[in-house]
């Protein structure tokens, strides 16, 4: 019994052991300008990237067609995914007036996107993983 105690112990501390992500540290982004992710898409495939520029609807409608994407003004772009809802329902008679944010907040604005470059079917795509406005 107190062999078979002591094997248990120790392969339970060896499953453990290998499940925690010691020493692996924080993946640090490649920091890119919009020109340099476009010209190297293949190159930062499957990576953490932060990129800064304005985020618009590329598509024709926002609802129907919607296309966002990430620009910097000197016709760079790539699409990204959008990560927070694009319509909310309106709130309950004399409920709460506040919202949660949504994509159309961010339209037209200066931002630094932070996330993991992925191919889809259509090509590459930005999953945000973090957002804020860049001065």
């Amino acid at each position: 019994m107190k062999k078979y105690s002591v094997w248990l112990i120790v392969v339970s501390l060896l499953i453990s052991a290998g499940c925690c992500r010691q020493g692996l540290g924080t993946v640090k982004p490649f920091k890119l300008k919009l020109f340099e992710l476009s010209a190297n898409q293949e190159k930062y495939a499957d990576k953490l990237i932060e990129v800064k520029g304005e985020l618009n609807n590329s598509g024709t409608n926002y609802f129907t067609d919607l296309k966002i994407t990430l620009g910097d003004g000197q016709g760079n772009s790539i699409r990204v995914q959008p990560w927070l809802p694009i319509s909310v329902p309106p709130p309950r008679p004399g409920g709460p007036r506040n919202r949660p944010a949504l994509i159309s907040d961010y339209l037209g604005k200066k931002l630094r996107l932070l996330g993991k470059w992925v191919r889809q079917d259509e090509g590459f795509i930005l999953q945000v993983e973090q957002a804020e406005q860049a001065e």
